[in-house]
C-alpha cells in the first residue's frame, strides 16, 4: 500500500518533466588527440539515440560483420540523450563504404584511420547541453506549466 508523500511545507504548486525526449539533452565526446589518418583502426564519429553504448557495439558489430571485441570505445553514453560519440574498428586492410552510413538508432557521420584501438578513459571533452529545455523552462516559468 502506497501512502502519500510527507510535505513539511504543505503539498507542491509545482511539478516538470525533464528530459522527456532524447533530444533534450545532447552529449558529444570529443578525442585528446588527433586521429593520424592510417592505421589498422578505423575511427567511428557517431550520432545515435535510443541506444546504450553497448547496444550500439552491437549494433556496429552486426551491421560490419565483426566481432565485437574488435570495436573500441572511450566511454559509456547516455541512452535516453542524443550522443555523438567515437568507436574504433579493427579492420587492417579493409575498407568498408565511405559516406554517411545508418543504421537502426545510429549514423556515421565520419570515418578516418588510426593506428590504435579506442581504449575507455582516451577522451578528453565530454560536452553536455540542454537543448529546447531552457525556452520551455522559460515559458513555465511565464505561463505555467501545460501539458
Amino acid at each position: 500500500m502506497l501512502q502519500e508523500p510527507l510535505y513539511p511545507y504543505g503539498p507542491a504548486v509545482a511539478s516538470a518533466v525533464l528530459k522527456s525526449r532524447p533530444s533534450d539533452f545532447e552529449v558529444s565526446e570529443e578525442l585528446g588527440f588527433g586521429p593520424a589518418g592510417e592505421g589498422e583502426h578505423l575511427f567511428l564519429w557517431i550520432e545515435k539515440s535510443g541506444l546504450s553504448t553497448q547496444e550500439l557495439i552491437g549494433c556496429i558489430a552486426r551491421d560490419y560483420s565483426l566481432d565485437p571485441k574488435l570495436i573500441g570505445y572511450s566511454g559509456l553514453k547516455d541512452k535516453h540523450a542524443l550522443t555523438r560519440q567515437w568507436l574504433s574498428l579493427h579492420l587492417p586492410g579493409i575498407n568498408p563504404a565511405s559516406g554517411p552510413i545508418e543504421g537502426s538508432g545510429y549514423r556515421v557521420l565520419k570515418q578516418v584511420r588510426h593506428t590504435r584501438k579506442l581504449r575507455p578513459g582516451t577522451h578528453g571533452v565530454i560536452w553536455h547541453t540542454r537543448t529546447g529545455l531552457d525556452a520551455r523552462y522559460s515559458a513555465i516559468f511565464v505561463g505555467g506549466h501545460q501539458r
